[in-house]
């Protein structure tokens, strides 16, 4: 009878062992596969925080009056007062 009563007890423990060793690598899949995501995540998030800054950037620059003088004159062709446009029909643009 303790023979048996210690063969049950060993494969309880045996089965509770399995339980929690199956429990711990799925939680270890679970993890690692955050972690690829999160690993991914930050480099997209890096790619984004990068383009913001150059837009900032690009945005200050339109703020400039030098830079809004160039475009009204390139693309409005607009003139000052007593300025003559000159449009060269040679250039292909």
């Amino acid at each position: 009878m303790a023979k048996k009563k210690k063969k049950k007890k060993i494969a309880l423990y045996i089965i509770i062992f399995g339980l929690f060793l199956t429990i711990f690598i799925q939680q270890q899949v679970i993890i690692n596969r955050i972690n690829r995501k999160n690993t991914e995540l930050n480099k997209s998030l890096k790619s984004v925080q990068k383009q913001n800054e150059t837009l900032k950037e690009d945005l200050e620059l339109t703020k400039r009056d030098d830079f809004l003088e160039v475009q009204a004159r390139e693309k409005l062709r607009l003139i000052k007062p007593g300025e003559t446009l000159f449009i060269d029909r040679n250039n292909n643009k």
